[in-house]
């Protein structure tokens, strides 16, 4: 987990104002594509709505908006009185998915059995 003052936002986040598309939209956009990226990992602590705003030269709740969006979405985990946390979804289930394969494992295998290479024979 990084320390959320060595995120440079500015670097990944480019508004344009002049566009129809939401500011808050277009950092969740952008937000997504620095996760999928590897810019953002898995388990980042975000810096505090105010230092993000300042940083991006926007509202406090504009940042509040796209944050709401990204936790909706799974891209962020926002836990009471410690921080904002980055959640990449696409892991998560890679994650689970692996983790239920041994849960069921398949009745059959899906290669054969030589008799002959078999060193245990009755």
């Amino acid at each position: 987990m990084r320390s959320p003052v060595s995120i440079p936002f500015h670097s990944f986040v480019k508004l344009d104002r002049n566009k129809k598309e939401a500011v808050y939209l277009q950092i969740v956009y952008q937000f997504i594509n620095a996760v999928k990226s590897n810019i953002l990992e898995d388990g980042d602590l975000l810096p505090g709505s105010r230092i993000i705003a300042e940083n991006l030269h926007v509202h406090r709740k504009t940042i509040v908006a796209a944050f709401a969006e990204l936790q909706d979405q799974g891209w962020l985990e926002i836990v009471p009185n410690i921080g904002a946390f980055v959640r990449n979804p696409e892991i998560s289930s890679k994650q689970i998915k692996g983790s239920q394969a041994f849960r069921h494992p398949p009745e059959k295998a899906a290669f054969r059995f030589r008799k002959e290479f078999i060193l245990d024979t009755p």
